[in-house]
């Protein structure tokens, strides 16, 4: 069985719920709302809010960018609508990242497997490319029921429950769609665990049931979090004002054959009798449904519960048989082919979560401006950190020949380059195609251009060397 993270979290009208400020509010049908509290078990069966299902739609598609944005995910819905909506708000979340970070994504991202979604033929459309395992399209299936044991993707990554699930034997089937192990030649693509998300209900309780075989782990609070937009870096602010209209489709399907065992769940004529209340329109409390809170939950290598102080030191001691001081690990990361070595393939071979290890950080000091050198320096050998703008103004200080150019242009393009590195959370300096596609370093025009400026590939490489080797200078922490 797979290891798993568990992720809960809520909106602000969960937390809360909502009541109508006056009579004359009405759905889109011209009904008005009777005013009363509206709490999570009358969502989406009572009372139909686009803009929640929205908010949490954009929380799965950062959820994906920090850990896998092509992990193949799951999502339960309510019912078959609730099921259309998460999957037209989640691609048009990915739209937007798509656009922005110029990701070459032409397929759809996001699609609804329900009852109701057979072709002409009777068949389901994707839902064998969902189940190929080398396939990278759809990412994401939303489902208002259960993909049942008939659809076996070993390579799911998330499972997503967006509704209240109290039945311990379905709760099994569901998480059972994430808990196979998935070894691959290419260790970008091996899954050794999954995350279990859960939208704003309690259904993860079912883990402490003695009928339960396996269990869950530990929590950690992150605050509230405003998804009411896409939550990229401080510098993509302009990236969120373009999007898709909230009248556009689900994604449609491809008219490829699939099995005749198919395993989706048909809904009886009851199941897709409208019961629904109450249906707000798009912009109905657009930019008011935050996420509240957010906790992360922990297992050890026997699937048992961990507090995160031991979760740490079990990772710790994993950490160790790589680096058995903080002097071995600082010449390692100081090389970027050494570090992106470790992070893509040696990290998930040793076991480590490097994920939980900054969420567990990010509990305790409330910060994630920090460089993820420092997060696991500190959380493993127990050295003192820095926020990466003090690290950056330190280095200048020990290095000042790496932070300064030939000319203003070059001095400009290094400032920029340390910008972006302190801008994004926990991520260590590392160039890539996303770094060079950053709003910040687009202002100087194509890679070749920022080549140009540094005064040829040469000397950009050296740029970025000498800020590489500033950086995580020993001293700086000194």
């Amino acid at each position: 069985m797979s290891p798993y993270i568990i992720k809960r979290v809520t909106s602000n009208i969960d937390a809360l719920g909502y009541r109508p400020e006056h009579t004359e509010i009405k759905d889109v049908a011209g009904r008005k709302l009777e005013v009363k509290d509206y709490l999570t078990p009358d969502f989406e069966r009572e009372l139909s809010i686009p803009q929640r299902t929205r908010a949490f739609a954009y929380h799965l598609l950062r959820h994906l960018w920090e850990t896998d944005i092509t992990g193949k995910t799951i999502v339960f819905c309510v019912d078959q609508k609730h099921a259309a909506d998460m999957a037209k708000y989640t691609q048009e979340a990915f739209n937007k990242y798509n656009e922005r970070y110029k990701l070459e994504f032409n397929h759809p991202f996001a699609v609804r497997i329900t009852g109701n979604d057979k072709d002409s033929n009777g068949k389901y459309p994707h839902l064998e490319d969902f189940k190929n395992l080398e396939g990278r399209y759809p990412v994401v299936v939303t489902t208002s029921k259960l993909l049942t044991t008939g659809v076996d993707v070993q390579s799911i990554k998330n499972v997503v429950v967006f509704r209240n699930v109290g039945s311990i034997v379905e709760f099994k089937q569901i998480i059972g769609r994430g808990t196979r192990v998935y070894p691959h030649p290419n260790k970008a693509k091996e899954k050794l665990g999954f995350f279990i998300l859960e939208y704003a209900n309690h259904s993860t309780q079912l883990f402490y049931d003695p009928q339960w075989d396996d269990e869950a782990v530990e929590v950690i609070d992150e605050g509230g979090i405003d998804v009411s937009e896409p939550p990229i870096n401080s510098t993509d602010a302009e990236a969120i004002s373009a999007g898709l209209n909230p009248d556009d489709p689900v994604p449609i399907a491809s008219n490829e054959e699939v099995g005749t065992s198919t395993g989706i769940f048909e809904e009886t004529d009851e199941e897709t009798i409208e019961q629904l209340r109450y249906r707000m329109s798009e912009d109905f409390m657009r930019g008011q449904v935050t996420m509240a809170a957010e906790s992360i939950s922990f297992t050890g290598p026997d699937g048992r519960p961990l507090t995160a102080d031991k979760f740490t030191v079990f990772q710790s001691e994993l950490f160790l048989k790589k680096f058995k001081d903080a002097h071995a690990f600082n010449q390692a990361w100081k090389d970027i082919k050494s570090r992106r070595h470790f992070l893509e393939t040696e990290a998930a071979e040793l076991g480590l979560q490097i994920h939980a290890l900054e969420n567990i950080f990010a509990s305790k000091y409330q910060i994630k401006e920090v460089d993820l050198y420092d997060v696991l320096s500190s959380m493993v050998y127990g050295n003192r950190f820095l926020t990466k703008f003090d690290r950056a103004e330190k280095a200048k200080t020990l290095n000042p020949t790496a932070f300064t150019g030939g000319d203003d242009k070059q001095n400009a393009l290094i400032q920029s380059m340390i910008r972006v590195y302190q801008d994004s959370q926990f991520d260590s300096f590392t160039v890539s195609k996303e770094f060079w596609q950053t709003a910040t370093m687009r202002q100087y025009g194509s890679f070749s251009d920022i080549q140009s400026i540094a005064g040829g590939p040469d000397n950009l490489q050296k740029i970025v060397s000498g800020i590489q080797n500033a950086l995580y200078d020993v001293r700086v922490v000194a």
